[in-house]
């Protein structure tokens, strides 16, 4: 972090101030801008050394200790040091209704748990698991989701690996598998049947009254739930059968990876689709090319798929992986080495390494194989300037459609974007403190269906806590997530009755020193409001938004209205709406001059227009809305970070130059034949921004920083409603909500 414009005193060479990531709020007046989080360009002819850095946001140190802090660190050639916008997480604020320790954990001894999840009644958490303190330790164990109080338990064969859920099939109302076969129990804990099919390592959801299970010796079996009865079964000559899906028609999608060589050896994952007698082939993702077409294509990172899960709908087949360095297959369509489907959510890919495994989602079109997007997930590990690991091995995967959201959970080296800045149930990731970290972070990260925006990413720290996922499931509304905890303490809410780990670090034990003791701990908490609904209903005509954005630019003299400024500002509009980006398009911008005082002068006046429309993957609602008309409320100087940051992927220099924003935002009922004949467009207009220009000189940024030191920064807000039902003819009238989101000036300090 640095404050604007500031000396760099002993570099050897030309820095310049380049992308304005993040604006920082004052901490003493939060409409006040304190500096800019900022990307630095190094001279591209000569290496740099003596730059002071500090990774202060992700260390969510003070603005001063910051700046005090100086580590100077040698930078290649034309180096561009990269900061996180931590704007770009929408949500860092969860409540939890409970987060507990589980009522079985026990002093020196080990507990841990594969599945966790909540019943239909929404008053018992299920977890499976192992508890030493027990007679019988492989345990089902249900709990009060109200307290973490156990309220009753059935023993299991031997050891699990995976439970699930089984509404409405007969008598059977959850399953166990692991090295004792399959097991279905009634919902009070009694036995209906077993299938000794052999050790299970993994097993599909409940779907068309079958589940799926894979073997360890690397076969695909379906059972009928209600019976125990096998379906079909095929085995798999693959390295590693890893994960498995079912369809309501009887269709199975399974995930694997196999070894191989060419020039070097490499992984390749792959994600199939099989008829409902395992026999056919219907679909292939990625597992088609051989390692000398990989090779030849420099496409060598080693991929793994670790997890399947699939829409409501059916129609899309949710992949969880790893790729062990940034020239990956993954960043394809799963059918060439061509067509980009990767998506930027906030992992720098060049920052990847081969030593680093970084974790992927894919979303695959069930009825083809293509994938439909994708993104990475990492850390960066700043001090070195790369990627650091983030663990899919063990993780788990869930879609909900009320949130319309993907869920992941997984393992997270140093350093998670805004750690300590995350608030779980009303308390700080670790206090606030960085010093809290200790290693293996089990986290939470949340997509947009379409994986386009990372809409969280949090631990579940309350100091020096470490671990690994155990479970993840989301059912009306509501998350379970279970971690198998080793050391610290995790956050837990007052009405918990276990709040704290049976394990402490001045506990001793008569056990092997290198023994690590384990715990689990359970949370139950709303999940994500909705970012759009997958349909909208068919006897509704479609709408669209209309709006206009005001932006304060200098040297709009040299503004040019070219296709890089016109995709920033949609990228720019798109995630502070959280919209999907092909929703928006911009119709025109032209520039107005400014008229004031010294300041001012320098400065003009940017009106972009613009549209949302409203598509059948994407619906528009005024409760979307309202929701980024209280961010902004709230936090406008974050807002604009996010703003300017967008538009600064695509036009850097565009982005540099703005310094307020204001929204307009219309929402208007328009048919599809005039959606058919708007005359909207993206490309840039000839005449927009080159009918006018500024009447004034333009200012250098010294000048503007020094006119602007002495001025206060004003914030404004307002919102209005107006119903203009006569403004459209149309059917159904015409409903517009006028939104005047934010008036804000960042200041240059």
């Amino acid at each position: 972090i640095y404050r604007l414009p500031k000396a760099i005193h002993g570099a050897d060479c030309s820095v310049t101030w380049d992308v304005p990531l993040l604006a920082l709020p004052n901490p003493a007046d939060g409409g006040k801008v304190l500096g800019f989080l900022m990307e630095l360009r190094t001279d591209p002819a000569k290496n740099c050394t003596g730059l002071p850095t500090g990774d202060s946001l992700n260390e969510d140190r003070t603005v001063e200790e910051a700046l005090a802090e100086k580590k100077p660190k040698p930078l290649r050639r034309g180096h561009v040091w990269h900061a996180f916008d931590e704007s770009r997480l929408a949500r860092k604020t969860l409540p939890m209704h409970l987060s507990t320790y589980h009522p079985l954990n026990s002093p020196c001894r080990s507990e841990s748990v594969v599945s966790a999840f909540l019943l239909q009644n929404a008053t018992q958490i299920v977890t499976c698991g192992h508890f030493p303190s027990m007679s019988e330790p492989d345990q089902v164990v249900w709990i009060s989701s109200a307290t973490g109080e156990r309220l009753r338990s059935a023993a299991l064969p031997g050891w699990a690996s995976v439970c699930r859920e089984a509404p409405g099939v007969g008598a059977v109302g959850l399953l166990a598998a692991g090295d004792f076969g399959l097991l279905a129990l009634s919902a009070e804990g009694t036995q209906v049947w077993t299938a000794d099919v052999g050790k299970v390592e993994t097993m599909s959801s409940v779907r068309g009254g079958n589940v799926a299970v894979v073997m360890s010796n690397k076969t695909v079996i379906v059972v009928a739930v209600s019976s125990g009865a096998v379906v079909a079964q095929r085995g798999f000559g693959y390295s590693y059968v890893t994960a498995v899906e079912m369809f309501t028609d009887g269709r199975v999608a399974v995930g694997a990876y196999t070894n191989n060589r060419a020039t070097n050896a490499v992984q390749i994952a792959r994600m199939e689709i099989y008829s409902s007698d395992l026999q056919e082939r219907l679909t292939q993702t990625w597992g088609m090319f051989t390692a000398k077409q990989l090779d030849d294509a420099h496409n060598m990172a080693d991929t793994r798929v670790y997890g399947l899960v699939i829409d409501d709908l059916e129609e899309h087949v949710y992949v969880a992986g790893e790729s062990a360095g940034g020239n990956t297959i993954f960043r394809w369509n799963g059918q060439d080495l061509a067509t980009n489907t990767a998506r930027d959510t906030g992992t720098p890919m060049w920052m990847a390494k081969s030593d680093a495994h970084v974790g992927y989602v894919g979303r695959v079109r069930a009825k083809d194989g293509h994938v439909l997007g994708g993104t990475f997930i990492a850390p960066i590990l700043r001090s070195q300037q790369r990627l650091n690991t983030f663990r899919m091995k063990g993780s788990a995967l869930q879609f909900d459609s009320k949130s319309n959201s993907l869920y992941v959970m997984g393992t997270s080296t140093c350093c998670i974007p805004g750690r300590t800045a995350f608030t779980l149930a009303g308390q700080r990731v670790d206090g606030g403190d960085p010093a809290g970290y200790a290693g293996s972070d089990p986290s939470l990260v949340v997509f947009d269906s379409e994986l386009r925006q990372r809409r969280a990413w949090t631990t579940f720290s309350r100091w020096r806590n470490k671990g690994t996922p155990a479970g993840l499931s989301i059912k009306d509304g509501l998350m379970t997530i279970a971690v198998t905890t080793h050391g610290g303490e995790a956050i837990t809410t007052p009405n918990a009755l276990f709040p704290n780990a049976s394990e402490s670090e001045d506990q001793t034990c008569e056990m092997p020193e290198d023994t690590k003791l384990t715990d689990v701990w359970l949370a139950v908490l709303p999940s994500l409001p909705p970012v759009g609904t997958p349909k909208f209903p068919k006897d509704r005509q479609r709408r669209i938004f209309v709006g206009r954005l005001r932006l304060r630019v200098r040297s709009a003299a040299s503004f040019v209205d070219d296709m890089a400024a016109r995709r920033g500002l949609r990228r720019g509009l798109a995630r502070a709406m959280q919209v999907p980006e092909d929703n928006v398009n911009i119709t025109s911008v032209s520039v107005v001059p400014a008229v004031g005082g010294r300041r001012l002068a320098s400065l003009s006046e940017l009106v972009v227009e613009y549209t949302v429309t409203e598509t059948e993957e994407s619906e528009l609602d005024t409760a979307a809305l309202e929701e980024m008309v209280q961010k902004v409320e709230q936090n406008s100087t974050a807002v604009m970070g996010e703003l300017v940051s967008a538009i600064a992927e695509l036009a850097p220099e565009f982005a540099t130059a703005i310094e307020e924003v204001q929204v307009d935002l219309e929402a208007v009922n328009i048919t599809e034949s005039s959606l058919a004949t708007s005359s909207t467009s993206t490309e840039p207009s000839t005449s927009s921004a080159s009918s006018s220009s500024p009447n004034s000189t333009d200012s250098t940024s010294e000048e503007l920083v020094a006119a602007d030191v002495t001025e206060s920064t004003t914030h404004e807000f307002h919102a209005e409603q107006d119903a203009l039902s006569s403004s459209s003819g149309q059917q159904g009238g015409a409903l517009l909500l006028t939104v005047l989101v934010a008036v804000h000036r960042a200041k240059w300090l």
